[in-house]
């Protein structure tokens, strides 16, 4: 469909004359400038919007490192309406006609140097940014600044929504926060071709193209190894989008990417407290969350840490030269984290978030510290301006949410505060409350507990700003809900304190659900047949694209009480594998309640792969067997084909003659039955190949 209305198109040509294609105007921004004559689509008094009368003029660039001057085609997306326009770059300017208020705009440029795209938004967002004068400039919308990430995020969006644009601003915004480093890999891969540090592979008409194909990507980045390693350096380099430290409210949270559509079971997340002494820096558990921060340049924060909080980890290394890699004890301290913002958003900024670490051997200290950094994509957002108010009728009667611990870390010998429970919650009209269900749900030899779990009571009150605040005889938490999910599972950001034995204060913060358990599951031997997916799994189903691919996993239970475990991948480029374990259903009693849990379990022998039951181990020669996995479900809530519920899972890191070293794994979840035909898959019990547990 071609565009209903006359459209002048201009380019900044050397000197900085504005030349229009079969029309000149003056490039002077006052009100006696020429402007082309435009028919709008839409009658300009039913818009009553800047600019409606002559619609807005789009003074845009291509800000692509190794894109020179030179001839393009710009494509202008006004809702339905399509034009394609001859322009010079790497400025350009497009006349846009007042359109509907609700026409999502976008812009596609093909030139020599590749496709480049951006979405700028609803046709009322641009005319309220582009102001009495109806002319639209980066420093109102930094958008229309046509960037390697910008591009790379109109891919994603577009592959978040199967395919398609964005039909509003909204949807916009909650793409763009499903989305996270992918965006700065596809956005290094188009600059990497577009400044030719890299060839094109045959077969793509452009980068663009490129991004379309996972496997076209996957193998491009293994033959250039060069652009994978400069991933951080490109997220490093200046946006040009000012992040004045006015623009952090008192409360910033800053989150990992959230599934679109769902409410993402839980993740780490940071949030940045704003007080008249500095910042409070809230993540993962640390006892002095007090940082300073400052503006490095127009588009770039530094956040500084006043206290150490290390991270300790066993990495292998190699203790001298000549000497294979051990594993030792290895303690990383943050030395300071630099953010950029490289999309502002109506709600939502992306964010790259780059940490540089000072790493040190504790147990080896003639090993010289050495420092490295990691990079990750974040969004951020004011959590006053952006949470909703959480009502009375939200939490009334029996919820799960998580539950939070002091405990001595994995490795080091500090004690820290992790959520160590999402337990089944009873909120009380009084303002008290009672948890409940707690512990582990299986003995010192991996089988199903019948009863003795914790217990504890709490408070609770509504806070201000819509704000529910829990309190523990230990442990103060503070909830504020997010966008998105569903009345079962509401999506709710949380930072959880507690002050220690020895003074100090501990603070956790993190995303979780808020889960309905006021009507329980119904499940029994029948119902819980046929194919399902896990939520622990689907979750996480689009992380690295490039690095993988999409696995596909359905777990079917049969009759016979086994469950298969199938992962698919698309196309031949990885095998389909399976893996069996045992399932089982087992009652209990619950606060007076009866209450009917899954298990399913897996077990190792001394030879062979993991098979559902140690009988089958002996029969293939096995003499030792020893669990080796057991996943308990406990169903809390149904919402059509939809349980969900509590996911505990327990994997045994003995070896043969010792006894269990249990890990144990605390989440929200839901299993939703499926109906792909795998039903009919036979078993394949020669398939001894198990995919990662998440």
């Amino acid at each position: 469909m071609k565009l209903g209305f006359t459209v002048a198109v201009a380019a900044l040509v050397a000197g900085g004359a504005l030349a229009w294609d079969a029309s000149t105007a003056s490039a002077s921004r006052t009100p006696a400038r020429v402007v082309p004559p435009v028919v709008s689509a839409t009658p300009s008094a039913r818009l009553r919007l800047p600019g409606a009368a002559t619609g807005l003029r789009i003074d845009g660039q291509v800000a692509i490192a190794g894109v020179d001057s030179g001839p393009a085609m710009v494509t202008l997306r006004v809702g339905d309406a399509v034009a394609t326009l001859p322009v010079s770059l790497p400025a350009f300017s497009v006349q846009v006609p007042g359109g509907r208020p609700e026409a999502m705009v976008s812009i596609e440029i093909d030139s020599a140097h590749g496709r480049h795209a951006a979405i700028l938004g609803s046709y009322a967002r641009l005319a309220r940014n582009a102001g009495a004068d109806a002319i639209l400039t980066s420093g109102e919308l930094d958008r229309v600044r046509i960037t390697a990430m910008g591009t790379s995020l109109h891919h994603h969006v577009s592959r978040v929504l199967g395919g398609r644009l964005p039909l509003s601003d909204q949807e916009h915004q909650q793409a763009i926060r499903s989305i996270g480093l992918e965006a700065a890999v596809g956005g290094n891969v188009l600059q990497a071709l577009a400044s030719g540090a890299a060839p094109l592979p045959a077969g793509y008409a452009h980068g663009y193209a490129l991004l379309q194909d996972d496997a076209g990507v996957r193998t491009f980045l293994a033959a250039q190894p060069g652009v994978a390693a400069s991933l951080e350096a490109f997220v490093q380099q200046p946006t040009g989008i000012p992040l004045p430290l006015a623009v952090l409210g008192a409360r910033t949270a800053i989150l990992p990417p959230l599934a679109y559509g769902e409410a993402t079971l839980q993740s780490a997340a940071h949030l940045l407290l704003r007080g008249n002494g500095g910042f409070e820096y809230h993540g993962r558990s640390g006892t002095d969350p007090a940082a300073t921060v400052t503006a490095l340049d127009a588009g770039t924060l530094r956040m500084t840490p006043r206290a150490s909080a290390p991270v300790f980890s066993y990495d292998f290394v190699q203790l001298a030269p000549g000497q294979p890699p051990v594993q030792v004890l290895t303690r990383r301290d943050t030395v300071h984290e630099t953010w950029r913002r490289h999309f502002v958003g109506d709600r939502y900024s992306l964010w790259s978030v780059t940490g540089a670490v000072r790493v040190s051997y504790p147990d080896h200290p003639h090993l010289p510290p050495t420092d490295a950094s990691s990079t990750r994509i974040a969004h951020a957002f004011s959590l006053d301006g952006m949470s909703q108010r959480i009502w009375p009728a939200d939490v009334s009667g029996r919820r799960a949410l998580p539950h939070f611990c002091l405990e001595p870390d994995a490795v080091s010998t500090t004690d820290v505060l992790s959520g160590c429970e999402y337990a089944q919650t009873t909120f009380l009209p009084d303002g008290s409350g009672l948890v409940q269900d707690t512990g582990s749900k299986v003995d010192a030899d991996m089988q199903p507990r019948v009863g003795g779990f914790g217990s504890g009571s709490f408070e609770w009150k509504l806070g201000p700003r819509g704000t529910l605040q829990l309190r523990y005889p230990q442990t103060e938490v503070t909830y504020w809900r997010l966008e998105g999910g569903e009345s079962m599972a509401v999506p709710v950001l949380y930072l959880a304190r507690r002050q220690a034995d020895d003074g100090l204060t501990h603070s956790l913060v993190g995303t979780s659900v808020l889960m309905d358990a006021r009507v329980g599951a119904a499940v029994d031997a029948l119902s819980v047949l046929g194919s399902w997916e896990y939520g622990t799994f689907t979750q996480n189903a689009n992380a690295s694209p490039w690095q993988s691919p999409r696995a596909d996993t359905t777990f079917v239970r049969d009759p016979d009480g086994i469950t298969r475990q199938v992962t698919r991948y698309p196309g031949a480029e990885y095998p389909t594998s399976t893996s069996r374990a045992s399932w089982q259903l087992f009652g209990t009693v619950i606060g007076g309640e009866p209450h009917t849990r899954l298990y399913e379990s897996r077990y190792r022998g001394n030879i062979g792969g993991p098979v559902p039951s140690c009988s089958e181990a002996y029969a293939i020669g096995a003499t030792e067997c020893m669990p080796l996995q057991v996943r308990y479900f406990r169903p809390m809530g149904q919402r059509g084909n939809r349980i969900y519920g509590i996911d505990e899972l327990y994997v045994n890191a003995a070896w043969f003659g010792e006894a269990p070293i249990i890990q144990r794994h605390v989440r929200p979840t839901y299993h939703d039955r499926v109906a792909d035909g795998i039903d009919a898959m036979p078993p394949r019990v020669g398939e001894r190949k198990v995919s990662r547990a998440r």
